[in-house]
């Protein structure tokens, strides 16, 4: 936590532009809703119901054109609290500070290791992204983050975190460190690497090692994504680990109707945790800027049971 405030201190000392003009400091809200009726048949045939899944609500003040002060909230389920309860976190609470080709960030921030896969899957309110779905790791962390782009082809990133996400304090010495590397040869193509050694991590006092590989392409019309995702875990003698690919697709129809299909493959090396094979399948109606829906079918099949779940459902988007 000792760096956190150096590096804020340094946000508000950076000058905002060269020429020292004044600036009328600007704000805007933010909210994102994710509700869904969804019904299960098979091996989900229990899941059925309305559900709000996730609610981002927060504020982005704009204090200068380059650095700006943003705060949101979560409010989402959680095992902790009955079903008719929610509870509420800090999902980021942050400056960021912007000039030319680097962006620094201080606070509760957005982490590096998904958030590129995520944006580029594109249907957040339908399913989370591969590794946030199986808890590869945390989508935000207390940290200072810091990208460069060398040029229009080549950009770097790196972050120092408490390692233990957004919902947790920190109590132990160790830290995240995590660094990636993104490539745009050409228009629409992108390749990233990432790598990170969460040290000493949450609870149970683990060393996390985290890599993933992405590849995709999107053009006005098409999209296609691939992830390689590995999460090594260990203390002491013991070792386990998670890995597993995603495949992501869109294609739009016209400018209100695309197509979206996903296919994930989990392996696993500990009994308590099961392989899982999933499918996805949909349609995205954008009504308008503000209002999406996503009627889809999912198909879940765990190595541990010979019979699967199907699950159908139309999944909605509010937000600004």
């Amino acid at each position: 936590m000792k760096f956190i405030l150096p590096a804020v201190l340094l946000l508000f000392s950076l000058p905002a532009h060269a020429d020292n003009e004044k600036e009328t400091p600007r704000g805007r809200p933010i909210a994102r809703i994710f509700t869904n009726f969804h019904t299960g048949f098979g091996a989900s045939h229990h899941e059925r119901g309305f559900e709000l899944s996730r609610s981002y609500l927060g504020y982005e003040f704009r204090i200068t054109p380059e650095l700006t002060l943003t705060g949101i909230l979560d409010v989402g389920q959680s095992k902790q609290v009955d079903d008719l309860q929610r509870l509420a976190y800090f999902k980021n609470m942050m400056l960021q500070w912007r000039h030319e080709r680097m962006t620094l960030s201080a606070g509760l921030i957005p982490t590096l290791q998904f958030g590129f896969q995520e944006k580029f899957w594109g249907m957040r309110f339908v399913h989370k992204s591969f590794q946030d779905e199986y808890k590869f790791g945390d989508s935000a962390d207390m940290g200072v983050s810091i990208s460069y782009s060398f040029n229009q082809w080549l950009a770097a990133d790196a972050i120092v975190a408490n390692g233990e996400g957004y919902k947790k304090v920190q109590f132990n010495e160790g830290l995240l460190y995590g660094a990636g590397l993104t490539l745009n040869p050409v228009q629409g193509l992108f390749f990233r690497l990432y790598g990170s050694f969460n040290q000493e991590a949450g609870e149970q006092q683990l060393d996390i090692q985290n890599y993933s590989a992405f590849a995709g392409y999107r053009n006005a019309t098409f999209s296609a994504g691939a992830e390689y995702n590995l999460k090594k875990e260990s203390s002491g003698n013991e070792e386990s680990q998670l890995q597993g690919y995603s495949l992501y697709s869109t294609a739009a129809l016209n400018k209100r109707l695309r197509l979206f299909g996903r296919f994930d493959q989990l392996f696993t090396s500990k009994s308590k945790r099961q392989d899982e094979m999933k499918a996805i399948l949909g349609l995205e109606i954008t009504l308008n800027s503000y209002i999406k829906l996503a009627p889809t079918f999912t198909y879940t099949q765990l190595k541990s049971n010979d019979k699967p779940g199907f699950l159908a459902g139309l999944y909605c988007y509010f937000g600004f």
